[in-house]
């Protein structure tokens, strides 16, 4: 066993790991399956540079797409600083100021990496992004670039206000907006844009928000004015509270762009056990067989690893830094698995890191929240709300404090409300009435329930030990078994929002005609459903026309092999190339399976797909049977038929993030059903065990 068993906890210092045992969460789907969201919140350790680094390696791969990184060290977020007192320094002109500064900034860059291409040239707006190109690239990196310009240009203009209102002129923000755009359009190339690190060098001022705002704004703005444009940044949840206090237009123009990060129990235990799978060379492939081959007594199973679970804060980072420590006292201790001691043996320390991670993230929020959080140190771990409006009160009440803190407690209208906000942080659970269950606010959101007077509150046990709680009847030495007593969930909005979008895909097909009326609405419903279901399998999924109807689109995907069913596509049948006609219709003719074969040649290989909207998948006997064997006998061609019906119900098994993988088992299966029961032929399945 090596010290780090399962990898190391920065991202930028594990890439062997991910690469070899990333575990596509239900967020990572969310942003490869959709474009809608664009700002990516996150408390430490939840894996937003674990996602940064993957997205980058996804689009990378991508066909015709470029991709542009940003990561900034702490003195490129600095240097930023003196050009907003150039604007005067205050939040709403730094805003306004860095906002059209880094779309100039963005549109240099995208210009920079596809001006390298020979069809740049050819394009209308070359000469113009050329001459733009000439000036920016003086500056070096985007950051030096984007100081250089911007004190070259903000001097004459007297008032601050003024500045900002000559800088978009300035800079010809729009007509080189409209450049790129036209000349992305002509390359016919997609440039996707991350940021990551917008911590670094961050201060809480209204500079610091500002220039994070700005920059979070032109992002929006980039998606928003050029279609080949996707954006995404990476944003600490205390950073994101920032300018959601700041930005009062913050609902209309961000809100609807944000997702949260979010672990649940299912999914951490899937982290790990891929990690687990490559440090220790493990077979098995359940998840939870997995955890039981490396652990022992009262670890083994769902409970034991909810025993481990209830020391973090559902965090990666915090799963791996406990399961590394313990692993590195199993082997100081020669044993192969860890056992309950190796676990409360490294949570003390853990414990106490964790909570003063939890003061250092929010204090520049929360000025009063050491004093708040000490208060609750050698008490039980479950109180009423009564109990701990109590506890605090003499301290909201006191005017002892340093400025900072006393404007904090001030702002605390009754001590209930500062018990509210040590929950929104997380460090308070809340019992719901109906399900018994500690509800623990991980996300960071602004608390959406009532805290009733005679409600029941537990400190997150991942705080135990570092502020001496324990139950009464139970030493230290037990405190896996306190665990037990409590049930903690994790809420978050990424789930529901799954189910919501699912539900909506399955409510719109049901409000399509079928026939002429309905064909172009639902060759867009196929195009998105497929992108959904093959968001992991296939890359640069579009709709094509077809070569025998000019007024029809049928659907393209670039098979790279990335799963198991479609490594066997690409293996067995050749198909780099994936083509599923769209007919909107029941009942497929001769004719079509004869145009499909003339399809099927090069980079299209042997097998291509129908989706119509026939009530099952199976074949007609004397009809699509016959034919779809008479493709295989005389041509060596797979023609398989969907039906919408079906791909709906695939659909359904997505609502649960662990079954992302539904359409690759359901395709897999059902080819083995045209080989065996149609062909009559031993199926040459490539499906990797999962």
């Amino acid at each position: 066993m090596r010290q780090q068993s399962l990898g190391d906890v920065r991202a930028e210092h594990d890439k062997g790991m991910l690469e070899a045992a990333f575990y596509e969460s239900a967020d990572y789907r969310t942003l490869i399956e959709s474009d809608s969201k664009s700002i990516v919140v996150g408390r430490r350790g939840t894996g937003k540079s674990a996602l940064y680094l993957r997205l980058a390696d996804y689009y990378r791969s991508s066909e015709k797409t470029d991709v542009i990184l940003l990561s900034p060290d702490e003195h490129d977020m600095l240097g930023l600083r003196p050009l907003a007192d150039l604007f005067g320094g205050q939040f709403k002109l730094t805003r306004a100021a860095m906002r059209i500064a880094f779309r100039y900034a963005f549109c240099m860059e995208i210009a920079s990496v596809i001006s390298t291409r020979y069809k740049f040239a050819k394009s209308d707006s070359s000469d113009f992004l050329t001459q733009h190109l000439t000036r920016w690239r003086i500056g070096g990196t985007i950051f030096a670039a984007l100081r250089k310009v911007m004190r070259d240009i903000a001097q004459d203009e007297q008032s601050f206000e003024g500045r900002v209102a000559n800088l978009s002129d300035l800079l010809e923000v729009h007509r080189v907006e409209g450049a790129v755009r036209e000349t992305l359009t002509a390359m016919k190339r997609n440039v996707v844009v991350l940021v990551d690190r917008t911590d670094e060098g961050y201060e809480p001022d209204e500079k610091g928000v500002g220039i994070v705002d700005g920059l979070t704004q032109a992002l929006i703005d980039l998606r928003d004015h050029i279609a080949s444009v996707r954006s995404i940044i990476f944003l600490r949840d205390n950073i994101y509270r920032s300018v959601q206090q700041k930005d009062q237009d913050f609902s209309r123009n961000l809100e609807q762009s944000v997702l949260r990060l979010h672990w649940d129990e299912n999914a951490l235990l899937n982290l790990v056990a891929n990690r687990l799978r490559i440090a220790f060379q493990l077979r098995a492939e359940k998840s939870l067989r997995v955890w039981d081959s490396v652990t022992q007594e009262g670890l083994q199973g769902e409970n034991g690893f909810q025993q481990c679970l209830r020391l973090t804060l559902y965090r990666p980072r915090d799963l791996l830094l406990l399961l590394n420590e313990a692993f590195r006292r199993a082997r100081i201790a020669e044993r192969h698995a860890i056992i309950p001691t190796d676990i409360s043996d490294s949570a003390r320390s853990i414990s106490e890191n964790r909570l003063a991670d939890l003061v250092k993230e929010y204090e520049s929020q929360i000025p009063a929240l050491p004093k708040l959080v000490a208060r609750f140190a050698n008490h039980a771990p479950v109180l009423s709300v009564k109990d701990a409006a109590d506890e605090v009160e003499d301290v909201t009440s006191s005017d002892a404090y340093d400025s900072r803190i006393q404007q904090d407690m001030m702002l605390l209208a009754e001590p209930v409300e500062a018990i509210r906000m040590l929950y929104s942080v997380g460090f308070f659970g809340v019992k719901d009435s109906s399900s018994g269950y500690f509800i623990f606010c991980h996300d960071g959101r602004k608390p959406d329930k009532d805290l009733l007077m005679d409600g029941q509150l537990l400190v997150h046990p991942c705080y135990w030990m570092a502020l001496n709680l324990t139950s009464p009847e139970l030493d230290e030495n037990s405190a896996s078994e306190i665990y037990d007593e409590y049930e903690v969930t994790v809420k978050s909005e990424t789930p529901e929002a799954r189910v919501r979008m699912i539900g909506m895909l399955e409510a719109e097909l049901r409000d399509i005609d079928e026939g002429q009326d309905g064909w172009t609405a639902f060759e867009q419903w196929c195009l998105k459903v497929v992108r959904v279901l093959c968001a992991s399998g296939l890359r640069n999924v579009q709709l094509n026309a077809n070569k025998s109807n000019l007024q029809r689109r049928d659907i393209v995907g670039t098979n790279h092999g990335e799963t198991f069913f479609w490594k066997r596509a690409l293996e067995s049948h050749n198909a780099r190339q994936v083509l599923f006609e769209c007919k909107n219709f029941k009942g497929l003719s001769r004719e079509h399976y004869w145009q499909m074969n003339s399809y099927l040649s090069k980079e299209y290989g042997s097998l291509g797909f129908f989706i119509t909207r026939d009530e099952d998948i199976n074949l007609q006997k004397e009809k699509e049977l016959a034919w779809t064997r008479e493709l295989r006998n005389e041509h060596q061609k797979v023609v398989i038929k969907l039906t919408a019906k079906y791909l709906v119900k695939i659909l359904g098994k997505l609502r649960s993030p662990a079954k992302h993988n539904a359409a690759d088992q359901a395709f897999d299966s059902l080819l083995d059903t045209y080989f065996r029961n149609y062909f009559g032929e031993s199926s040459r399945s490539t499906r990797k065990k999962r």
